[in-house]
């Protein structure tokens, strides 16, 4: 009894948290089986929980693009471009803004019938004044389908480490998104 209470103490001393949000109406992802499936033309603004930022389709795609104004662009067209290929090119009405072809095993990975198009884990180390936060962190974005047919991203981040080197922590939160298919 005397070793578990200093175990309860030290489990309490960990703060963790766990934050999920989606859409409306939110529903799970749909497990494609081929590339094809995910051929179509979607909104760029996603759905999402109300309060939430805007979640652009391309700035996920494209997160580190300088010349894609994401909130300008209208739609994002996939297509398949090869067998372990997509094509996919964002339009503002009908001018299109950017194109790039997505190779399978270099630019994206299948995982669970979904897209995973970053996945970082790495250290966070007080880098910015003001940060407290020293430990671990994952970044994961995955783009898909949900069970209506509707595209669907899921942005995860971890982080377990510690607050001002004192204070042990968890936390995850997910962000899911709807992308409305407007054309097959």
């Amino acid at each position: 009894m005397r070793r578990t209470i200093p175990g309860i103490l030290l489990a309490g001393l960990i703060a963790q948290g766990c934050v999920t949000s989606g859409p409306p109406a939110n529903v799970g992802f749909k497990q494609a089986s081929e590339l094809e499936e995910f051929e179509g033309v979607y909104r760029n603004a996603g759905e999402v929980k109300e309060g939430y930022p805007k979640t652009y389709l391309s700035a996920l795609i494209w997160p580190d693009s300088n010349g894609v104004p994401h909130e300008t662009v209208s739609r994002v067209e996939v297509r398949g471009a090869e067998k372990n290929a997509l094509n996919v090119r964002a339009w503002m009405d009908t001018v299109l803004i950017r194109e790039q072809t997505f190779a399978r095993g270099k630019d994206f990975d299948v995982k669970e019938g979904r897209l995973l198009i970053r996945h970082h884990v790495g250290a966070h180390a007080n880098n910015k004044s003001g940060d407290p936060f020293l430990g671990f962190e994952g970044h994961t974005v995955e783009l898909g389908l949900d069970r209506r047919g509707e595209g669907k991203s899921r942005e995860t981040t971890q982080f377990a480490g510690l607050v001002y080197l004192v204070m042990p922590i968890a936390m995850s939160e997910a962000r899911e998104a709807r992308f409305v298919r407007i054309a097959p």
